[in-house]
């Protein structure tokens, strides 16, 4: 008997309102960003949160320079690239 691994290969678009640009996550990358995944999941309890194409939307303080370092650090696994990626003069929430 084979056992089989079922892998959810889905992609989550997000836009970032401030700056017009997009980022993709998978679900794993999702999961570990519990505000975006609860986002996702309840997509249908809110009328702003996606755009006409399916995009998520995301409006300020979300801004795409920090989320870039922020999903960095989630995909190499070493959380402490923050130090060096992210502005110390930066107020990140």
């Amino acid at each position: 008997m084979t056992d089989t691994l079922e892998v959810d290969n889905t992609m989550y678009t997000f836009r970032f309102t401030d700056s017009n640009q997009c980022t993709c996550l998978n679900k794993q990358q999702l999961d570990c960003i519990p505000y975006l995944s609860v986002l996702v999941s309840h997509k249908d309890n809110f009328l702003s949160n996606q755009n006409e194409t399916g995009e998520y939307l995301l409006h300020p303080p979300f801004h795409y320079t920090w989320f870039i370092a922020v999903q960095h650090s989630i995909s190499s696994e070493q959380p402490y690239t923050l130090f060096t990626e992210l502005p110390e003069h930066e107020n990140i929430y």
